[in-house]
């Protein structure tokens, strides 16, 4: 996780029992998460990279090793942002 933001969500993570987020392993091309679906559970990044989607199909960024996917709808709710 990165700078300060991070490690305050993490705190906010682990203080809701979330700090062992679901496993899960994917396939080069799987889905974890899709644009627009309803938001739950967040996801650690334990090895390998995940792309992030924008609604075009366009990487807009890409998630390594360590860093957190879904936090933001997991701790306010609502709707996925991005595909990864």
């Amino acid at each position: 996780m990165r700078g300060e933001t991070g490690g305050r969500l993490a705190a906010a993570l682990e203080r809701r029992g979330w700090d062992d987020c679901p496993p899960c392993s994917l396939e080069t091309g799987e889905v974890l998460v899709e644009q627009g679906a309803q938001g739950g559970d967040a996801y650690w990044v334990e090895s390998g990279t995940l792309d992030v989607l924008a609604a075009d199909g366009s990487v807009l960024t890409e998630l390594g090793a360590g860093e957190l996917v879904g936090e933001y709808e997991a701790l306010a709710g609502g709707e996925r942002t991005a595909t990864i």
